[in-house]
């Protein structure tokens, strides 16, 4: 008799732990629901727009608008529509987006989508890049200064940019070198030792540089390590040709420089 009291007390233990465990999973999924339910629905008022557009003008010093917010599967934030004012001094200094997807993947890495960006840098008359926070892509001369650019944030994020448009300007508002219809993404890759590499792909429909050379179709792939070291995979590039020196780099006739 008392080995079946026992046996009836075990069976009672048991199921009051089965139903316990199965009240935290239900109240959790409900949490969770409400949570992510919530912040659909959050992230389409005035409040989270305004969120966002404050957000970016602390990070990048601009003044920034944004079309809308909202959540995208499977649950990254979507922003539609973002541009920048004129900034004074540089009027024509500027950077907008087609669209902006941000998002937690596995591990911890958030992947970063840009459609659509369009970056206009344009330098001062004291020699300074602007926008501020884009400088020193203002410099930038080579695929393998990437490297320096994307140190701080590889190691956080996957990127992935396409459509995008990228041009220089001198003081004077002359269009002096562009990239048109960029498209670069950089994702990590681990290694069977545990070491991680960043894999990088780049093309490009048309490149115009300072001393009016152009690259149409142009395609690069390549490697960093860890420590910063550069190995490149693939490059090609379908054409190379002089630019018109009678024109500007938009292919319209423009005042010697």
């Amino acid at each position: 008799m008392a080995k079946s009291d026992k046996s009836d007390r075990d069976f009672t233990v048991e199921s009051e732990k089965r139903h316990r465990f199965r009240t935290i999973v239900v109240t959790t999924l409900i949490v969770a629901v409400i949570v992510l339910v919530t912040g659909y629905l959050g992230m389409r008022t005035e409040v989270a727009k305004k969120w966002v557009e404050g957000y970016f003008e602390r990070r990048t010093g601009l003044k920034v608008t944004v079309k809308n917010v909202r959540i995208g599967w499977p649950y990254d934030m979507v922003i539609e529509g973002m541009k920048s004012a004129p900034i004074k001094g540089t009027d024509y200094a500027s950077v907008s987006a087609d669209t902006i997807r941000l998002g937690l993947r596995f591990g911890p890495l958030f992947k970063v989508e840009v459609a659509g960006a369009r970056i206009q840098l344009q330098t001062t008359d004291d020699d300074r890049w602007e926008p501020d926070f884009l400088a020193r892509l203002g410099k930038l001369r080579s695929v393998e200064e990437i490297a320096g650019l994307t140190a701080r944030v590889r190691t956080h994020a996957r990127i992935v940019l396409t459509r995008a448009d990228i041009h220089w300007l001198n003081s004077r508002e002359r269009r002096v070198a562009r990239v048109d219809d960029l498209t670069f993404a950089m994702q990590p890759v681990v290694l069977h030792n545990g070491r991680r590499i960043y894999h990088c792909t780049m093309s490009a429909y048309e490149i115009v540089r300072e001393d009016r050379s152009s690259i149409s179709r142009m395609k690069r792939e390549w490697f960093f390590t860890e420590a910063n070291r550069f190995i490149e995979m693939a490059y090609e590039d379908a054409e190379t040709k002089a630019a018109d020196e009678k024109t500007d780099v938009w292919g319209r006739e423009g005042p010697e420089q």
